[in-house]
This record gives C-alpha cells, sequence and structure tokens, in this order.
C-alpha cells in the first residue's frame, strides 16, 4: 500500500458478517419462523439463538447437501464487495433462506413463510447501525425454486465500511 494509506479491505468481513447475523437471530419472530414448522409459528415458546444457529444456519453459500425436508436451513456469507474511490467500500452478505415447499405457506394458506421472515429481517437490520461505519441496507430479495421439494428466499444486505485509512 505504501505510505499514503493502510488497507482494511477485509479487515471486518468476519467480524460485520457475526454483527449482522446474530441482530438477525436477536429477533424471536424470526427464530420462530425458522424453527417452527406449524401454520402458526408465533405462538410456540420462545428459542435460543443459539440453538438456531447451530442446527439451522450454515456461514456459506447454498448447499443442497445440507438442506432437510424436516427443517428450514438459512445460508448467510459475504457475497460482492464494491470498492469505491479510494477509502470506502460496499460489502453485501447474501441471506438465503431454504425453506421445504409443505411449510411455505402458513396461516391456512394465507401468509408466506419466506415474507414474514423476510419483513423481520427489515426490521432488523435495515437503515439500522449494525456493523460497518453506516448504516446497514437490504438491498434485494427475490424467491426461486429450488427444486421439486425446496423453495428459497434470498436477500441482499448492504454495509458501507472503510477500505483504507489514510495517512497512515
Amino acid at each position: 500500500m505504501g505510505t499514503n494509506g493502510k488497507s482494511l479491505k477485509f479487515k471486518f468481513m468476519s467480524e460485520n458478517t457475526l454483527k449482522i447475523l446474530n441482530t438477525i437471530l436477536a429477533n424471536q419472530n424470526y427464530l420462530k419462523y425458522v424453527k417452527y414448522l406449524t401454520d402458526y409459528p408465533l405462538q410456540g415458546a420462545d428459542i435460543s439463538p443459539a440453538d438456531v444457529f447451530k442446527n439451522n444456519v450454515s456461514l456459506s453459500h447454498f448447499r443442497e447437501d445440507i438442506v432437510t425436508e424436516t427443517q428450514i436451513t438459512v445460508f448467510f456469507c459475504p457475497y460482492i464487495t464494491r470498492f469505491k474511490g479510494t477509502t470506502l467500500s460496499d460489502d453485501d452478505f447474501l441471506l438465503v433462506t431454504v425453506i421445504p415447499n409443505e411449510y411455505w405457506t402458513i396461516q391456512n394458506n394465507t401468509r408466506i413463510r419466506a415474507m414474514e421472515m423476510a419483513r423481520e429481517v427489515i426490521e432488523s437490520i435495515d437503515q439500522q447501525y449494525v456493523a460497518g461505519i453506516g448504516k446497514t441496507e437490504v438491498i434485494y430479495h427475490d424467491t426461486f425454486k429450488v427444486n421439486t421439494k425446496f423453495q428459497a428466499s434470498k436477500m441482499v444486505i448492504r454495509v458501507p465500511n472503510a477500505a483504507i485509512i489514510e495517512g497512515c
């Protein structure tokens, strides 16, 4: 980097990954949508974030070999980093939630579980100071068919971050 600045590229990526994920997992409604495969998941008892992290979360891109028809699996990882100018970056994180088809809808087919989960994520992190140097922002969402047994929700979360400290 020379004498003009100290690069911070990727320095906080792992830390920010866990800050965002822990903030999402602090939302009890989100945890209930992940864990309770019932028509009314919010009626279930409170759940430990550590339990969901251990049993339902993978800090990786989607891996078909670990999804099962008896649980919801959440994949969360760094996705894309865009370096802006000389000092800043936008770090994007990918949140993919894989849901077995039979649990896609809830409340007697009047609600879509993935949309309710997306709303809880938004309430937890969007436009909040969660990680990085600015507000966390959900910038993209879609749903897709994984195969004949699963559907998924994909969300991209952006965090502005420092990339270089000038004059170090």
